[in-house]
């Protein structure tokens, strides 16, 4: 057999069996996250088996052995599921994948494996036959019609349980750089636009037989590289402590009764207390403050406590928290103990943990930067 060789199928093939081992590397990478992981890495890897095609396809390969045409390396269907999983599991630790409850997800895959398997085990002439009765006209359309729906319709509900999970997260953690996933939503920005070329240039070259940027080859190729690449190099992804969602029955009853124990006067009372205590134990200035740890400080159960802060304060309790280091940002720059400290200095040592959360946070409450700030005080 002869294998034609260029510079598109060079660079399929480098990366097939680089995103191959990048698959299995994810799949079997022991971290916090390691069952979102294993969703990732089979997600690599289908889209690695499914570039097997368009390696297959330009290299000639199939006009050599056409029994290898409908061979079950067609996974397109698992790639929205997948995709999907594996950002739920990271934004929704508290409910894991379960087979019994979530496996309808899959059914559409294992339709297509069984398809494929069916007719790659069928003789060429049957898979001919195959071909111009029925799969150009009928099943191939559907395939590649139900493939673009299914993976930008997961595609979206994986955008929009990332900013579900940002705004969670406000409700237990006054610092956000190491938990907010900001770089998984960008990641889903990419894969939404380079996965839209893509099928926009299928469609081109369905009805018009004209392939604009040959994103079909390259496109796919460079993604599942870049993907496993950023996942194997990135720190392990802490486990976000999150409040009890309503699917928790047991800890829903617990927390409802725990609220609703508080009545007005006691939310106020509570309310006050935790106030005063914030103000001389000055607990804001731990750069890492959860309220998993300042319930422990109030002796209060984690969600009674997120209760007194969201309607006795009336705030989240990333801006309760951070409303007293903006102030106490405010009380230092002024005071001559600390002018050997740059502005940034000061702000560490009020509890912020990086410039850009500064930066942001401070204009958030005052309407202007630091360094504005601090020049119409001097004036």
């Amino acid at each position: 057999m002869e294998i034609e060789f260029n510079l598109i199928n060079i660079v399929l093939l480098v990366c097939i069996i680089q995103g191959t081992i990048m698959g299995i590397r994810i799949f079997f990478k022991r971290d916090a996250s390691s069952s979102a992981n294993r969703f990732l890495g089979l997600f690599v890897a289908c889209i690695s088996l499914e570039l097997t095609h368009l390696f297959f396809s330009i290299s000639n390969i199939y006009s050599q052995n056409p029994d290898l045409y409908m061979m079950p390396i067609y996974s397109s269907f698992a790639f929205g599921p997948l995709l999907y999983w594996y950002v739920h599991s990271l934004t929704k630790p508290d409910i894991p994948f379960n087979w019994r409850k979530h496996g309808w997800h899959f059914i559409p895959v294992l339709i297509q494996f069984i398809f494929y398997c069916i007719l790659g085990a069928s003789s060429y002439e049957t898979k001919n036959w195959f071909w111009g009765e029925y799969h150009q006209h009928y099943t191939y359309p559907f395939e590649n019609n139900f493939k673009v729906f299914s993976f930008f319709a997961y595609l979206s509900a994986s955008l929009w349980l990332v900013r579900q999970y940002q705004g969670q997260i406000k409700e237990t953690y006054a610092f956000l750089d190491k938990v907010t996933l900001q770089w998984l939503y960008r990641l889903l920005i990419v894969l939404f636009i380079v996965y839209f070329i893509e099928f926009v240039e299928s469609y081109v070259h369905e009805f018009f037989d004209y392939h604009p940027f040959h994103a079909a080859n390259w496109l796919p190729a460079i993604t599942v590289y870049w993907l496993g690449w950023t996942v194997l190099t990135r720190n392990s992804q802490e486990k976000a402590e999150l409040l009890p969602t309503q699917n928790d029955t047991t800890s829903q009853k617990t927390n409802t009764a725990s609220t609703q124990l508080l009545d007005e006067t006691t939310l106020l009372a509570t309310s006050q207390e935790l106030t005063q205590k914030m103000e001389a134990e000055q607990w804001f200035l731990n750069p890492t403050l959860k309220l998993s740890d300042l319930s422990k400080e109030m002796n209060l159960p984690v969600k009674t406590l997120s209760y007194v802060i969201n309607t006795g304060i009336g705030k989240s309790f990333y801006d309760f928290v951070n409303t007293y280091r903006v102030e106490e940002f405010q009380k230092r720059v002024k005071q001559d103990d600390y002018a050997h400290l740059s502005l940034l200095g000061v702000a560490y040592d009020c509890g912020f943990n990086s410039k850009a959360t500064f930066n942001r946070i401070f204009k958030k409450f005052t309407g202007v930067s630091p360094s504005v700030y601090q020049r119409e005080k001097r004036t």
